[in-house]
């Protein structure tokens, strides 16, 4: 009867110790429940497209953002990644490969396809990771569209060179101002050095503002103009020529001695072109002689 006892109550130890596991077990499973419900809902819930392949390349799960921006629903489980990619892009898997099992991951941009056959750019990151029994890899792919972003960067980039243009048209007009200094007389003043478009752009704001403000003289003032050439100087007569057309006159000053004996050598004929040394006495002249309207 004794031993009937003691055999029982090592019987209930034991079945406590078996219920105590089973308790301790079912946590460690509620745990991991817990677990997987929250790394699915952060995997759903993630704004980039996550596609997971098992090792034979097919694809074994997709997330809502997946479904969202390729069109693909459940009938993609299965198919191989390819379908998603545009063919001109299909060459370069081999290297992308090699890379993959090299660094373990990869990442890069490239066009992608639509279940509906449409395109869109995307960047994408790539890597390994290892089932439960380390005894076969899957690819984690992590997409996300580009779209906006490549267009936000051309918006920018046009906006930018539209800025480079109106800075240097701002340029332009500041290196070639016209510059009343009397009510029939009006002042250009030029720096630096004269190529085509400046030559250009000088011609266009003398006459625009002989038109407008209709003085009898306008000087230019070469003083600081560096080098004096054949086309810089077939300039100056070309604008003096079209101001005459217009009902005024030109007077040149600041031309130094070299300057002088240049446009002598390139035989420039200033004939009819009133010249001094100085501004001061361009300005003193056209203020002298220069006729009322």
């Amino acid at each position: 009867m004794t031993t009937h006892n003691g055999n029982f109550q090592t019987d209930i130890v034991v079945l406590q110790q078996c219920i105590a596991d089973l308790e301790q077990r079912n946590m460690q499973l509620l745990h991991q429940v817990d677990e997987l419900h929250m790394l699915k809902t952060l995997i759903e819930t993630m704004p980039h497209s996550i596609t997971i392949s098992s090792s034979d390349g097919s694809i074994r799960y997709v997330n809502s953002a997946f479904q969202s921006l390729f069109g693909y629903g459940n009938e993609i489980i299965g198919e191989l990644p390819t379908v998603i990619y545009a063919e001109d892009e299909i060459p370069r898997f081999p290297v992308m490969l090699q890379e993959l099992q090299e660094h373990g991951w990869i990442q890069g941009t490239m066009i992608f396809r639509r279940k509906d056959g449409l395109h869109f750019p995307g960047d994408f990151t790539v890597f390994r990771i290892q089932d439960r029994t380390d005894q076969s890899q899957q690819l984690v792919a992590l997409v996300r569209d580009i779209t906006a972003q490549q267009q936000l960067e051309q918006e920018r980039l046009v906006l930018q060179e539209q800025v480079i243009v109106a800075q240097q048209s701002a340029l332009l007009e500041l290196s070639t101002p016209l510059i009343p200094i009397a009510d029939q007389v009006v002042v250009m003043p030029l720096i630096g050095t004269i190529d085509t478009t400046r030559a250009q752009r000088m011609l266009e704001t003398l006459l625009d503002g002989i038109a407008t403000l209709q003085p009898s003289i306008a000087i230019l003032d070469i003083t600081g103009v560096q080098i004096v050439d054949t086309q810089i100087a077939n300039t100056f007569v070309r604008a003096a020529h079209a101001v005459q057309l217009l009902g005024a006159r030109v007077i040149i000053t600041g031309i130094r001695p070299e300057v002088a004996q240049t446009m002598v050598q390139l035989g420039i004929d200033l004939q009819g072109i009133i010249t001094y040394s100085t501004l001061q006495a361009g300005i003193a002249h056209a203020l002298t002689y220069s006729p009322i309207k």
